[in-house]
């Protein structure tokens, strides 16, 4: 099986002492993207991105000093992403073979580099699904779509568990994937039903990757032992396109 997440938009470049690296499989159709980044001033950047006046700035200079091979200033996946969710996968917890599970079977989705395994080399960005721009005509959504359904219908592996938040599981075009998807879901119980909260859900998903990681998870069964913070499966609400855990 493999595993999808969405990225973070926090990023942290501080060095760690992981010799370990890949390169990104889609680099070309990402200087495509820098390439229209740079034709844009920061008034723009702050405008199409919705970001403030000191983000725009800075990722003006981001985009400008964006070089695909430069590892002096880029970092692994993994240990740059620093949202929610990637501070529960624990990275510093993890063996290197658990570590290595990770780098085997999950894909990190990102608007600027397509599909990311996690020792892929990132270099400092900003960029999401609802920037108003286009490449060679297309959405950031239009243009990635394709390229990233193909290459999931090359792998072997028949099912993907999908950690993803909305904005980036909807880049995969389930009736162009050959894949089974199994959606991951997390709900609390407030004010009489059972609901997802956005912070949970994130922090549900990093402990999720954290026990997968340190199970060497490969059969679907297992997903349904993950019991963290009274969080359990139900089998009630859950069926074959969708594992939900509940917690009272």
């Amino acid at each position: 099986m493999k595993i999808i997440i969405s990225p973070a938009k926090t990023l942290n470049f501080k060095r760690i002492n992981f010799k370990k690296f890949t390169t990104p499989s889609f680099f070309n159709s990402s200087e495509l993207i820098i390439r229209e980044l740079r034709k844009l001033a920061p008034d723009e950047i702050e405008k199409k991105l919705k970001v403030n006046k000191k983000l725009a700035l800075l990722n003006y200079e981001r985009y400008k000093n964006w070089k695909f091979e430069d590892k002096n200033n880029s970092k692994q996946a993994i240990f740059t992403y620093n949202g929610y969710l990637f501070k529960n996968i624990e990275t510093n917890t993890l063996k290197e073979i658990e570590l290595d599970y990770l780098q085997d079977n999950l894909f990190i989705i990102s608007t600027l580099y397509g599909l990311l395994k996690p020792f892929d080399l990132i270099m400092p960005y900003r960029l999401d699904f609802l920037a108003k721009i286009k490449i060679n005509n297309k959405t950031l959504y239009d243009f990635w779509k394709t390229d990233i359904v193909n290459y999931l219908n090359k792998l072997d592996d028949e099912i993907i568990i999908n950690l993803a938040s909305t904005e980036y599981s909807k880049l995969i075009n389930r009736k162009k994937l050959n894949k089974k998807i199994i959606n991951i879901v997390f709900k609390e119980f407030k004010n009489g039903k059972y609901k997802t909260t956005s912070m949970n859900a994130k922090k549900m998903r990093g402990k999720f990757l954290n026990f997968m990681a340190k199970e060497s998870i490969i059969n679907l069964e297992l997903l349904k032992k993950f019991n963290y913070d009274n969080y359990k499966f139900s089998e009630k609400e859950s069926n074959d396109n969708c594992f939900t855990f509940l917690k009272n």
